[in-house]
């Protein structure tokens, strides 16, 4: 094992970049039968793609959380948490500690942060009682391609294994409900974003029928004004050398002002953002299939859950796509990735049940062809650039 660990890239190259994109193309092909009935792999198989996913989320090198600071933090000489200014460089502390620890070593800091983040997306999936082999489907084709390259990795997988603990609890119930609560609230230092989610969180424990997704419905273009209205003016009034603040004022405000749109994004791109929205728009619809046909009553309550959450994160994020009056479409992309994690679990418990099979097919074709896509124009662009 050493001797083959040894030729694999440990920096960002385009031959990291072969490496993963022949990775995950290996890893996908191993898995694709689960798309057909019996949706089984055999034992041998399951441990291999495990092994597969997690040399992905170890050498997934990606030029940006990682060495976007630690350039940074060598050069200021803060070692000590006491005298470091998160704010000064945008980034979260527990990561601040993590370079400190392994010494600013690129690959340990991978596997403490994305090597972390599986083992917690495979503990929350043992948890949910999923079946092994069609959430190791999903782990291949859609969350490990997803979240290996962002922090907020870790702080998604903390979270919802928090989440987990509350919505299927040990035996200690009370004891599962308060470790899962401290994680669900711990994730919002992982990631400044987070906070979102402690929104979603609580809202996820309502049980959905067809009025309230009418609800829903109304509540949409109501929320774009009232946010359009409010929240927008209320992040630009903020005081951005505020420390005392878990919603970071400067960062929000970059996000509100920033010039990345739609329109300015070239053709290849265009595909790949067509790809993307059309799997979330996919996999809404599976969710709003379920409950307006009455099938999610037999879906287990823990599961319905992770449901919910999917369907409140794709419906926010497209409340912000469509806000006027600022630039909300970055906070869109960011909010928007949130909802794979949440919805790799449904699906996979919806894959193993054969439920909404052909919505859930169409679905599963459309993060099939995001995924390979963006593996190819990856290798692409960076063959050019």
């Amino acid at each position: 094992m050493i001797p083959l660990l040894s030729f694999i890239p440990k920096e960002a190259s385009l031959t990291s970049t072969f490496f993963i994109v022949s990775l995950d193309l290996i890893m996908i092909l191993y898995v694709l039968k689960v798309r057909k009935k019996p949706h089984k792999l055999a034992s041998r198989s399951i441990k291999f793609t495990l092994f597969l996913c997690l040399l992905h989320y170890l050498f997934c090198m990606f030029e940006g959380d990682y060495f976007s600071y630690k350039d940074i933090v060598e050069d200021s000489g803060f070692t000590s948490l006491v005298l470091y200014d998160a704010r000064t460089f945008h980034v979260e502390l527990p990561y601040v500690a993590i370079i400190n620890f392994v010494h600013n070593d690129y690959f340990l800091f991978r596997v403490i942060v994305w090597g972390g983040s599986m083992l917690l997306l495979c503990l929350t999936a043992k948890n949910l009682q999923l079946d092994k082999s069609t959430f190791v489907f999903y782990l291949a084709i859609y969350l490990a391609p997803f979240t290996s390259t962002s922090r907020v990795a870790l702080a998604l997988a903390v979270g919802f294994m928090g989440f987990s603990l509350i919505v299927k609890p040990f035996k200690i119930k009370y004891l599962s409900y308060v470790i899962g609560g401290l994680l669900c609230i711990s994730s919002i230092w992982l990631h400044r974003s987070a906070p979102f989610l402690l929104l979603i969180y609580p809202l996820s424990l309502i049980k959905f029928d067809k009025k309230k997704i009418i609800l829903l419905a109304i509540l949409v273009p109501v929320s774009v004004l009232v946010i359009s209205t409010g929240l927008v003016d209320y992040i630009f009034s903020l005081d951005t050398s505020a420390e005392d603040s878990v919603i970071d004022a400067q960062v929000a405000q970059e996000y509100l002002e920033s010039d990345v749109t739609f329109s300015s994004r070239g053709p290849g791109e265009l595909i790949r953002l067509f790809l993307s929205y059309l799997s979330y728009l996919l996999v809404l619809v599976v969710m709003i299939r379920l409950i307006w046909k009455g099938e999610y009553n037999s879906i287990p309550g823990h599961i319905q859950k992770y449901c919910n959450a999917t369907l409140l994160i794709i419906i926010a994020a497209f409340v912000f796509l469509l806000m006027p009056g600022a630039n909300t479409y970055k906070t869109f992309e960011r909010l928007i990735g949130f909802a794979i994690v949440p919805a790799a679990f449904c699906l996979s418990y919806l894959l193993k049940n054969n439920i909404e099979i052909k919505w859930l097919n169409m679905a599963n074709l459309a993060i099939l062809g995001w995924v390979i896509y963006g593996l190819i124009y990856t290798l692409y662009l960076d063959i050019v650039s």
